[in-house]
């Protein structure tokens, strides 16, 4: 996760939080089922949501864990025997919301940080406000294409109307989206994801914006008259 979200600034303090969550629950989590099953089970609830907000769908482990589904072990080092490696969820890059998430403009940092540490799984939304429509029973979600290069998200959304989707990957402005050949908007959500509406073909690219157009123009017009000036001196001297 470190690696994977390394050049986004948003992510980075909550990557560490999740880092330290997991820590505590893996050391701490036996003890605390025996103490309280319902302050065990908030934070299982709690690490559930981290795991599906960012995809964590395998665990690196030096030590077996019992009733984990193991897939194979793992040689990272010479000097010391296999890890194992776990399966423990299936989750994807994308997903329809059942639900509307909320919307919030004001004072988002603080309600991003109180968000991210509570067992709320309701997506929240940097918006106005949003579509009154969400995912039904029988709507369904497919990944059609996923490429790195260029940076590109295709999804094949069965529904009878635009649903919300969320994006688990980094919002930048450069991101542009559309659903069945139109342009649709792009919401931030906490914390530091991205949520459109769509149906059918939705696509998600990754390009250019405005203030980069007009500096590729500055700087053309720049080189221009540059070149201008160059020409005009060679004339003279001739």
């Amino acid at each position: 996760l470190r690696g994977l979200f390394a050049e986004s600034s948003p992510h980075a303090r909550y990557i560490e939080g999740i880092r330290s969550n997991f820590l505590q629950f893996l050391n701490e989590g036996s003890q605390l089922a025996k103490q309280s099953k319902e302050a065990f089970e908030q934070k299982l609830t709690f690490i559930r949501k981290l795991i599906s907000l960012y995809q964590i769908n395998y665990f690196l482990s030096e030590a077996p864990v019992g009733n984990a589904k193991l897939v194979q072990k793992v040689s990272v080092r010479t000097d010391r025997p296999p890890y194992y490696l776990y399966n423990i969820a299936d989750h994807a890059v994308a997903e329809i919301l059942p639900y509307q998430p909320y919307a919030v403009v004001d004072q988002w940092d603080s309600y991003v940080d109180r968000w991210f540490s509570s067992t709320d799984a309701r997506i929240l939304a940097r918006a106005k406000s949003l579509p009154p429509t969400y995912g039904q029973i029988g709507d369904t979600l497919k990944v059609a294409e996923e490429s790195i290069s260029p940076p590109r998200l295709k999804l094949n959304v069965r529904a009878k109307q635009d649903v919300p989707i969320l994006v688990k990957m980094a919002y930048f402005p450069r991101w542009r989206a559309f659903s069945e050949g139109k342009k649709t908007p792009i919401y931030e959500v906490a914390p530091g994801f991205m949520l459109v509406y769509g149906k059918g073909d939705v696509e998600l690219r990754y390009g250019p914006a405005f203030p980069d157009y007009f500096g590729f123009l500055l700087t053309a017009s720049g080189l221009g008259s540059l070149a201008l000036v160059y020409f005009r001196k060679r004339s003279k001297s001739a």
